[in-house]
């Protein structure tokens, strides 16, 4: 679009980038760390030459400085050549894992990608598409860019370990749940429609600084403060139909801005100190989102809210809210009470 409107576009084509937050270098790693013994399909015998974020980031600035670059499609790699296997066994040296993997012709790219939907963090969305471009080779052909612009590349050994390193510590400047379109509109059909709620409010004097802190650090491995089984159920039961599930996590275990996955939620609203508002990304006959407000009151007391609203896309949308509502009766209510209990112990 920018291209066609006569901006001067410069495009750099990569193949995997490794880096923490990056949706292909989440597979391998999540593929080496669950999984000692591999079925594998013919496609991790492809080749690719995978690079750095911090080269791609190098180059991306570079090309600012060098008017060589301005109007050109570049490819740009780490200059090792490497096989998809060759890589996930590096990744399992690096990780000090055992891997065996063994190559069989049957796994078409669907049934890959499905199978990486169940194993790894990336949906059915996003691995479907991935592991049709793994098919074929993508090592680069063109290497103008390393004539006009001279940079150090990163090993790969090292550069996987940087990304570890960043995962374990959540250092996480971005994810790849970022990119994903989530918050939708409600359409004019869909207003008339009666919203349903469950709302929660809860008066105590724990300071309203403490119970922030609480209901912002939720989810991911810190969990949602009750019956985190039934979280986790629901996830699988959403990752069957296609869904995110919940194994997105989180990005940091206590900070957040807007946008961030959290889990099968994304934040939709956020005010530091006062409230968090998440929107549902799991598969729903309607939208869902799930608020939590706080706030002193005169008496020195915290007043604490936790709303959660369900709008229907239809009648399945009604009969789905009450089929289940003794179970959101039971998780919301006790949630809403883990939060000020965990903000009363931190």
């Amino acid at each position: 679009v920018l291209r066609q409107a006569g901006v001067e576009v410069t495009e750099l084509r990569a193949s995997i980038i490794i880096g923490s937050g990056s949706a292909s270098f989440e597979i391998i790693r999540d593929l080496v760390k669950k999984l000692p013994l591999m079925i594998t399909p013919r496609w991790v015998w492809s080749l690719c030459e995978p690079i750095s974020i911090d080269n791609v980031l190098e180059y991306l600035l570079a090309c600012l400085e060098e008017p060589r670059t301005v109007k050109q499609i570049l490819e740009i790699g780490g200059g090792e050549v490497l096989s998809y296997a060759n890589m996930m066994k590096a990744v399992a040296e690096v990780m000090g894992k055992r891997l065996v993997m063994i190559s069989v012709p049957v796994l078409t790219p669907r049934l890959s990608g499905y199978w990486l939907n169940i194993v790894t963090t990336v949906p059915m969305s996003i691995a479907h598409p991935l592991v049709e471009g793994l098919r074929n080779d993508s090592v680069t052909t063109d290497h103008r860019i390393r004539q006009w612009i001279n940079i150090e590349l990163h090993p790969f050994k090292e550069s996987v370990r940087k990304a570890l390193a960043e995962d374990q510590q959540g250092l996480l400047a971005s994810r790849w749940t970022e990119a994903e379109n989530s918050l939708s509109t409600i359409s004019e059909k869909n207003i008339q429609l009666k919203v349903l709620q469950d709302h929660r409010i809860i008066e105590s004097e724990i300071p309203a600084g403490k119970i922030f802190q609480a209901f912002q650090s939720v989810g991911g491995d810190n969990g949602w403060y009750y019956a985190n089984w039934l979280w986790q159920l629901r996830g699988i039961m959403d990752r069957m139909i296609g869904g995110v599930g919940m194994r997105r996590g989180r990005r940091h275990p206590i900070e957040i801005r807007i946008r961030d996955a959290i889990d099968f939620w994304r934040v939709e609203k956020f005010e530091p100190g006062r409230s968090l508002k998440l929107k549902a990304e799991m598969k729903l006959p309607g939208q869902a989102w799930l608020e939590f407000k706080v706030k002193s009151s005169s008496d020195q007391t915290a007043v604490f809210e936790q709303i959660a609203t369900f709008l229907p896309a239809n009648w399945i949308g009604y009969f789905y809210w009450y089929a289940i509502f003794p179970v959101h009766l039971l998780v919301f209510k006790n949630m809403a009470k883990g939060i000020v209990r965990h903000a009363m112990f931190k």
